[in-house]
């Protein structure tokens, strides 16, 4: 049975319901009201800046800004009924196991909360910028740099996202990949494939196999759904590369690191336009690493980093999970920032950005999750 996410909005016959129970009190209301002339004038009075203040306010706003305002709640308006989604598990013994992902949708708090944190009380979460920055490329920022990291990091490219490898710990340190907001009615996604592969450009030549009886399942860093539903059969084919794959824990692969992908993939864009994700491994010592096959490094945990441009102003929010959570839902244990990413990876990530607008982005943590 499908999972159900404390974030799923209310469903159309709950939505009904409340709005006859607001007609029916606004009605009661208009009956007094008729009864009495100076409560009629207040709550006349009260109407007008309920609607006229947001909508002058509205008015004046740039051509570009209302667009993007109506655009979103265009796509909040037209997102598609949630639904379950099936994802084979990556288990380390081959299975064909199954588990069920509640997508993320838009609710319309976040829509209203959006509005107010993008557009009328920014605060200092949005850092302007004056970097040229690609809007296409996959990764946000610059590929991220060795700050400490001590070994060669060899970077991938693939039709809808990049990996950062490194050969002597046979597991990608970074992986990174851009989603967009999709039309009304999207594609539906192509079927998951059925096994991983090989990558031939690299010399660790980690194998399917590697992780049979583990008790690691194989892990996307950059996932198979966000891939599938936004870009093309041979991109999401491309996400099965082991050079792509960390060994991760199946009780977090299958649900609290699913759902943060999720929400990334379903939610973000809608709301956003558009988000860069970054995904990779967090290690311990690396004298003391521990080893599938005497080869694959097994992470303590994972980080993923979600960056947003708007309006010429940078922001990003991070995530540190470790391999043995077990929990479901609540992403805010796991908020950090990006700072505290790149001390813990050795990494320095968005190196394409000033120094400052770099140091500012990087030292803010969220309140709460976007």
């Amino acid at each position: 049975m499908a999972r159900q996410s404390p974030r799923d909005p209310l469903s159309r016959s709950e939505q009904n319901a409340a709005a006859v129970l607001l007609t029916r009190l606004l009605v009661a209301l208009l009956q007094n009201a008729a009864r009495n002339p100076r409560l009629l004038l207040w709550l006349l009075v009260a109407v007008a800046v309920v609607l006229l203040t947001p909508l002058g306010w509205y008015l004046v706003q740039p051509g570009t800004r209302k667009a993007d305002m109506r655009a979103e709640f265009s796509a909040y308006w037209h997102q598609p009924t949630p639904a379950p989604a099936t994802a084979n598990n990556g288990g380390s013994n081959g299975s064909k196991e199954h588990f069920h992902v509640a997508r993320q949708p838009v609710r319309f708090a976040e829509v209203l909360g959006d509005f107010w944190t993008l557009y009328v009380h920014p605060g200092g979460s949005l850092v302007p910028t004056h970097a040229t920055l690609d809007d296409s490329a996959p990764v946000f920022g610059g590929e991220p740099r060795r700050a400490g990291f001590p070994l060669e990091i060899r970077t991938l490219y693939n039709t809808a996202y990049t990996v950062g490898y490194c050969e002597a710990l046979a597991d990608p340190v970074w992986s990174a990949y851009r989603v967009f907001r999709l039309p009304p009615d999207p594609a539906k996604p192509p079927r998951r494939p059925g096994s991983f592969f090989l990558d031939g450009r690299t010399q660790a030549r980690v194998e399917p196999g590697d992780f049979t009886g583990s008790g690691y399942d194989r892990g996307h860093m950059t996932p198979n759904y966000a891939i599938a539903s936004h870009y093309s059969h041979q991109a999401q084919e491309e996400t099965f590369l082991l050079s792509n794959i960390c060994p991760q824990r199946h009780k977090l692969n299958a649900g609290l690191w699913a759902e943060l992908e999720a929400r990334v993939a379903d939610n973000y864009p809608t709301r956003f336009g558009q988000v860069w994700v970054l995904v990779g491994p967090v290690f311990g010592p690396l004298d003391r690493l521990e080893k599938l096959r005497d080869k694959i490094a097994i992470p303590r945990a994972f980080y993923m980093i979600i960056a947003q441009k708007h309006e010429g102003s940078v922001r990003a929010e991070a995530f540190v999970v470790d391999q043995e959570v077990k929990s479901h839902g609540n992403f805010a244990p796991f908020l950090t920032s990006v700072g505290d990413v790149e001390r813990q990876t050795g990494l320095r990530f968005f190196p394409d950005l000033e120094n400052a607008v770099h140091d500012r982005v990087a030292s803010q943590r969220p309140a709460s999750p976007w």
